[in-house]
């Protein structure tokens, strides 16, 4: 049988335990209270990276490209497709992410140095002269090969003789083939 002492005791230390778990969670709640408050979407495009974490972009021009976060530039993300596919997009194009179903939520609170630029990024393909698929903000769908990067524009060789010159700000996605 317990005494009088023992019980208050008892319920003193209940107290005291609920009021301290009430305490830790608030605190919890204000610490990503203030994490999300510092999000960033480059913030989320670096978490989903380092976890690669599977993601289908939406760009402005309607399209839905899907795969995984292999390069993150100043101003464009670098995916890499089911079938390793390497699709550049930059950032000005980008409408939306959405990671895979079941992915742990992130709120973009980390921050991250950025190697290159979209430019440097063309500029860095060119010297191989690779297959493209290159996708315009109006829809349109120019493949080849990258022949040249310009300050404002691209040229994609469709054959021998003839090339298609693209400004680089039309350019929605470019995709490696």
């Amino acid at each position: 049988m317990s005494s009088p002492l023992d019980r208050e005791l008892q319920e003193l230390t209940d107290r005291t335990r609920a009021e301290n778990a009430a305490s830790a969670r608030r605190h919890q709640r204000s610490l990503l209270s203030q994490a999300s408050e510092e999000g960033t979407f480059r913030g989320v495009l670096v978490d989903l990276a380092e976890r690669q974490v599977s993601v289908a972009v939406h760009t402005s021009a309607g399209r839905i490209l899907q795969g995984t976060i292999r390069a993150l530039g100043s101003d464009y993300v670098g995916l890499i497709g089911t079938r390793d596919d390497p699709t550049l997009v930059p950032l000005r194009s980008v409408t939306g992410l959405r990671p895979e179903p079941g992915t742990r939520p992130t709120v973009g609170d980390r921050s991250q140095r950025w190697a290159s630029s979209w430019n440097a990024a063309l500029v860095d393909l060119v010297a191989d002269r690779p297959l493209v698929s290159l996708h315009t903000s109006g829809g349109d769908r120019i493949q080849g090969r990258l022949w040249t990067v310009g300050q404002d524009v691209v040229a994609v060789r469709l054959q021998p003789g003839v090339s298609s010159y693209v400004p680089i700000e039309a350019i929605n996605d470019l995709a490696l083939t």
